[in-house]
């Protein structure tokens, strides 16, 4: 099992959302990909994600609520294409950014 915060997310040409995170604990990079569904594109910088085999769990930021209290959907599971890498996809592969968080945010 791995996962962190998502940094970046990326629309591919293959119909596949590269979603990017950074670990809390080491602060290392990572990514896998999903299906593009609407879920997956909804995927925003400060969300959460882990993934465990095929499976990917998503939590969107807005779960909390200022207090820290929980108020909506956790661990919202997606399917996991292939295995994680660090390696972002190739600008030939590349069809949209749909975000990304600035570098400084991140460290």
């Amino acid at each position: 099992m791995t996962g962190g915060y998502v940094i970046e997310t990326i629309l591919t040409t293959e119909d596949t959302v590269w979603i990017n995170c950074r670990d809390k604990v080491n602060h290392g990079t990572c990514g896998i990909y999903v299906p593009g569904t609407e879920e997956a594109r909804s995927v925003s910088p400060g969300d959460t994600i882990w993934w465990h085999g095929f499976t990917a769990y998503w939590t969107p930021v807005t779960t909390y609520d200022h207090e820290g209290e929980r108020v909506g959907p956790a661990d919202i599971e997606m399917n996991k294409i292939g295995y994680s890498t660090s390696v972002r996809p190739k600008p030939s592969r590349i069809q949209k950014i749909l975000c990304q968080m600035p570098p400084k945010a991140h460290r």
